[in-house]
């Protein structure tokens, strides 16, 4: 795929900083002197991370040039690196290793969550967010309008992300940490149209299909059909507004506890 669009995904930055806040929200360590966020994006979560434990060192990685290069200019008083998780290897042990809409990129989760687990602290923590998106109405759409334009390509969701059921993540974290809390909240998004949600995933679950699409002119007529479906999918209100349920699936694992 083409490197990500910090702008574009920061335009709904409302939106994703909510479930970061809560995620944040229920961390409990105590005396936090290090975290780590994985998949930093453009910085937004690592900074609600600062405004939670202001007297820590707190790094954010992520693969994307561009969403580092945002962070650095957004917070320049802030540590970041360009790094991807899956080859990154440090000693250090950091009490808090938390990530915002990250984890579902990644494939491989066990051997992502070893290798997280190795990296927290005795007495730390891992917490993490991801949308349960495969269950969204909107995902199959993408797909579906997607393989009309697109005919015969066996592009699907499955070569784009990993997702399991909560008792695959309980049996992998139960083998490094004695407590485990998850919970899943449907967020209701309030939008201004069918047209908003597209712009909204354009930056997250459209990109890998954008990017497979050549023609710009192909790309603008598959944003119309996917707005089109949404349409049939998600009723406007008589505000003209849309309400787009967002779900999402939250995992806190403790070390001592």
């Amino acid at each position: 795929m083409n490197d990500w669009n910090p702008e574009l995904y920061l335009q709904y930055s409302g939106q994703r900083n909510q479930p970061v806040m809560d995620l944040l929200s229920r961390i409990t360590v105590p005396d936090v002197k290090s975290v780590l966020d994985y998949g930093c994006g453009p910085g937004n979560s690592t900074s609600l991370a600062r405004q939670k434990w202001n007297n820590a060192h707190i790094l954010g990685i992520d693969s994307s040039e561009a969403m580092i290069t945002k962070a650095g200019t957004t917070y320049p008083d802030m540590e970041w690196k360009l790094q991807d998780i899956m080859t990154w290897n440090t000693d250090f042990k950091f009490d808090v290793v938390f990530s915002n809409a990250v984890i579902q990129w990644i494939f491989d989760h066990k051997k992502l969550l070893k290798k997280l687990a190795l990296m927290v602290s005795p007495a730390g923590a891992i917490a993490f967010q991801m949308p349960e998106y495969a269950d969204m109405p909107v995902s199959r759409i993408i797909d579906e309008e997607y393989h009309k334009l697109c005919r015969g390509d066996s592009f699907s969701l499955a070569d784009i992300f990993e997702f399991h059921q909560c008792s695959y993540y309980y049996d992998i974290l139960q083998e490094d940490f004695g407590s485990i809390e998850m919970w899943q909240t449907d967020y209701m998004h309030e939008m201004k149209s069918c047209g908003d949600i597209v712009t909204m995933i354009e930056s997250t679950g459209l990109k890998p299909y954008l990017a497979r699409i050549e023609s710009e002119e192909q790309q603008k007529a598959f944003l119309e059909n996917v707005t089109g479906a949404l349409q049939n999918e998600y009723r406007e209100h008589a505000d003209g507004k849309v309400l787009f349920p967002f779900k999402r699936l939250f995992v806190t694992a403790y070390k001592n506890r």
